[in-house]
């Protein structure tokens, strides 16, 4: 049985030779990669621009061809590392991105170890907790059903993206920071489902009192604060007051791409979260998603990693004591 917390990643391929996607599924399947087989270049750009949270692209060699899709993809995705198979890897060792911040590797067709060795140096290099994982996971449902009437809550599995594209219209964020780690927040989500689940009597907010738009902010903004709060709670060890140095970083952001820039290259930790109806007796809603995204890319000590205990433990020893 597959650890659910184990982190997965979405990896875009261009191979037409068929025994190599054989080992290319093979390889994904034992990794915990999403793979998805492009038919032709075409394809391959018109999916990369259209899907999101993607880990990595892997290219079969296919001389100049290659080199074009591989401008056209670091010109427009830059931040997406791209994994080149060819028969002669040295042959490419004085190459240079075309975007000097991408990531373009070669590795042996067929070498499905040095693949796999690429892909933890650019992709899997940061070991995430654990805890952090699965406590996240239930933070955000518990916020999901706080601010949602009669739902259920799908955690799909949690994945890395070096994809910075941001999913649907709204993203709400904010910092977070401890003594192991700092960085940003963010839910990001469509808004007319949102705005759908307020029109329809699912929140707390009735429809006509106000503007739905506004409403659907407000109740956002609750789910990031609430997250937030049991992040600082689980994550803050009770002493920490900040870190002797402060690093600010500009983050940018490309309202006609939808894309968020940190300055980094580091793989956002991703959380997808499928939103059901629970609860036949009230009016019915679409099933929609939710995405959480860290980017841990001011600070990041996974060895001094904290979680203080659960309220109940507490409670326990007597360090808490409700009244």
């Amino acid at each position: 049985m597959s650890d659910p917390n184990r982190l997965a990643s979405k990896i875009l391929a261009l191979e037409n030779d068929e025994e190599q996607r054989a080992t290319l599924r093979e390889f994904c399947k034992e990794f915990n990669l999403k793979g998805v087989f492009a038919a032709n270049q075409f394809r391959l750009l018109d999916t990369l621009h259209q899907r999101i949270n993607v880990g990595a692209v892997i290219l079969a060699e296919d001389g100049r061809n290659t080199i074009d899709l591989l401008e056209q993809i670091n010109t427009r995705h830059p931040e997406i590392p791209v994994f080149i198979s060819c028969y002669q890897p040295d042959v490419f060792k004085n190459f240079r991105p075309f975007n000097e911040s991408s990531v373009v590797r070669f590795f042996p067709r067929g070498d499905m170890k040095s693949l796999q060795k690429l892909l933890s140096d650019t992709l899997f290099y940061r070991v995430y907790p654990e805890g952090l994982v699965e406590k996240m996971q239930e933070i955000v449902s518990t916020g999901i059903m706080a601010q949602f009437r009669g739902v259920k809550v799908i955690k799909e599995r949690s994945f890395l993206a070096s994809d910075k594209r941001i999913y649907g219209e709204r993203f709400e964020l904010i910092s977070v920071r401890s003594n192991w780690c700092e960085g940003m927040m963010m839910i990001q989500s469509h808004a007319s489902d949102v705005d759908d689940m307020i029109r329809v009597g699912r929140t707390a907010f009735n429809p006509e009192d106000g503007d739905i738009k506004h409403y659907s902010e407000d109740l956002l903004r609750e789910l990031l604060n609430f997250t937030w709060g049991g992040f600082k709670s689980k994550f803050v060890p009770p002493e920490f007051t900040g870190r002797p140095i402060n690093i600010e970083v500009p983050m940018s952001i490309n309202h006609q791409e939808k894309y968020i820039s940190f300055g980094v290259t580091d793989p956002l930790l991703c959380f997808k979260f499928r939103v059901e109806d629970d609860d036949s007796s009230l009016p019915p809603f679409r099933p929609f998603q939710l995405y959480l995204k860290f980017s841990f890319h001011l600070f990041w000590d996974p060895d001094h990693f904290h979680e203080n205990p659960e309220t109940e433990e507490l409670t326990a020893s007597g360090e808490l004591e409700f009244f």
